[in-house]
């Protein structure tokens, strides 16, 4: 009957849990949507052709076409170039790198070095980036702090 009743309990907690996850989850989402809409409300006329291959305006010409009430001229080109561009950089340097430590670990298993490089890659695939570059920003505090 105690073990019955335990059960029960737990299946509440869990349903109860679930459903207070669900309707914080929706409340948190709320001013997200609201500022997707927004956006897409008052900037649906700028989506076109010409907003992906133009470069963005300097503030003087778009503030020209606001006081004119002419659409905002230009797009996002040079973001989207720019964003190529950091991902190639960072491809060139990754790959080989990544390759040549394949390699290194295959053929010298037994080095201390490879057990290294083999513990930091497996801590670091299974921590997530966040909390990586947090520790590292509390590190460089105390770093700065000491001196």
């Amino acid at each position: 009957m105690v073990r019955d009743n335990n059960i029960r309990i737990r299946i509440f907690k869990n349903r109860l849990l679930y459903v207070l996850v669900c309707v914080l989850s929706g409340l948190t989402a709320i001013p997200l949507l609201a500022i997707l809409g927004e956006v897409l409300i008052k900037g649906w006329k700028q989506l076109g052709w010409s907003f992906i291959t133009e470069a963005t305006p300097n503030a003087y010409k778009a503030m020209q076409a606001v006081s004119a009430g002419q659409d905002i001229p230009g797009g996002i080109a040079n973001g989207i170039v720019g964003t190529f561009l950091m991902l190639m950089l960072a491809a060139v340097v990754a790959i080989p790198v990544g390759v040549f430590c394949g390699i290194c670990l295959s053929e010298y298993r037994k080095n201390w070095f490879a057990t290294i490089v083999s513990y930091l890659t497996d801590l670091l695939q299974g921590t997530p980036s966040i909390i990586i570059g947090i520790s590292r920003l509390g590190c460089r505090r105390h770093a700065t702090l000491r001196w």
